[in-house]
């Protein structure tokens, strides 16, 4: 059995590949300091429309259709107070995304 945890690779810069990503009812259910201590730093810090402040990205680097993203959306709050992180993806069923968080030790649910 493949190790899904190392299939997964986060981004170190933005990558092309996450283009077409959408948010599937799937959040993560951690606050800013649980996601730096388990995935490290974030792969985009702000966006030229201010929707997202922060965001990790990561592709299936055995199926690079296969992509998953980690970011708050229009959220008012202080990083530090958001608790609620939306999960972009495409080609991954969300229960697949659930799973693969879990081995970062994140509580990932279908909202």
């Amino acid at each position: 059995m493949t190790d899904q945890k190392s299939m997964f690779k986060k981004q170190i810069k933005h990558s092309e590949e996450i283009a077409g990503t959408s948010f599937n009812k799937v959040v993560v259910k951690e606050n800013c300091r649980t996601l730096l201590n388990a995935l490290g730093n974030p792969t985009v810090i702000g966006s030229p429309d201010d929707k997202i402040q922060l965001q990790w990205q990561f592709i299936n680097s055995q199926n690079k259709e296969q992509v998953f993203t980690i970011y708050d959306y229009k959220s008012d709050c202080s990083i530090k107070d958001i608790t609620d992180w939306h999960i972009g993806s495409k080609g991954m069923s969300n229960e697949k995304i659930i799973r693969h968080l879990k081995e970062y030790g994140l509580e990932a649910v279908i909202v």
